[in-house]
């Protein structure tokens, strides 16, 4: 949690306050301040709001900014969730599922007529799946990873964290090329890298909370390739991605096929 918060305001120091300006003029008993493209104006008593126009450059809105989407994945061929007898263990508890990506930077080419964009940039996904059975948690050996379940804990939170580095390659089409706020349609694939994983849990023990954190590989795949598809108006797009490759290593755990649905807000 230390490390999202640290990113996060990472995060906000290079997307908020690299597409913005903060300017703060006083003249007599009028005070502007602007915020990006918010502009207050206090004078006296009264408060008053306005927005100035966006100006629409090469790398403008094609990914860069914040998403929040709904994590989980298929556990077979016909997009089967929670359905895998064999690994009942791996079952998730999807209100509790969850991704966040920061994406930091993004670099865009337009086409001639500005209709098209091709993007590409860094950030970071953290990818959270909660595990719907409260006692069982997730080991590995060298060989596959595998369930331990321990009757005597009942876990309160039962976590799988997992921190990529990413990059994507999209194309990217806009229907009105001089307005930010149009129709916009993207589609290509994102290319993660593994940097971290563990297993989070909590559990009462003689009325105290206690806490488990283990970290390992646990076979995860270390590349992971998303298919995404992004529709959205202006700064906001409703973002969805299937994976390319499976979650983990094969032969060393379940060939499941991650996926995440939920919105993004392009800075």
């Amino acid at each position: 949690m230390k490390k999202l918060v640290l990113l996060t305001l990472v995060a906000f120091c290079s997307l908020g306050y690299y597409a913005q300006n903060l300017d703060t003029k006083e003249a007599d008993d009028t005070l502007t301040i602007q915020i990006n493209r918010r502009v207050i104006v206090i004078t006296g008593d009264s408060v008053t709001t306005s927005k100035t126009k966006r100006r629409f450059t090469k790398s403008y809105y094609a990914w860069q900014g914040i998403e929040f989407k709904s994590s989980g994945y298929f556990m077979d061929e016909n997009f089967g969730i929670n359905n895998d007898p064999d690994n009942r263990h791996m079952e998730l508890d999807y209100a509790r599922s969850f991704q966040i990506n920061l994406n930091l930077v993004d670099y865009s080419v337009r086409s001639s007529k500005g209709h098209f964009l091709l993007t590409t940039g860094l950030g970071f996904k953290f990818n959270r799946y909660a595990f719907k059975n409260s006692t069982t948690t997730l080991s590995f050996d060298d060989d596959m990873i595998f369930p331990v379940k321990d009757s005597s804990m009942n876990f309160t939170k039962n976590f799988f964290n997992q921190t990529y580095l990413r990059a994507p390659l999209l194309l990217t089409f806009w229907s009105q090329p001089a307005n930010p706020n149009a129709f916009n349609i993207s589609a290509g694939v994102n290319a993660n890298y593994r940097i971290g994983s563990r297993i989070k849990q909590n559990y009462k023990m003689n009325g105290k909370t206690q806490r488990i954190r283990n970290r390992g590989h646990f076979h995860l795949n270390p590349f992971q390739l998303d298919a995404t598809v992004r529709v959205g108006f202006g700064e906001v797009c409703l973002v969805a991605t299937y994976g390319l490759n499976t979650l983990f290593e094969k032969d060393k755990g379940p060939n499941y096929l991650p996926f995440g649905v939920g919105l993004s807000w392009n800075i």
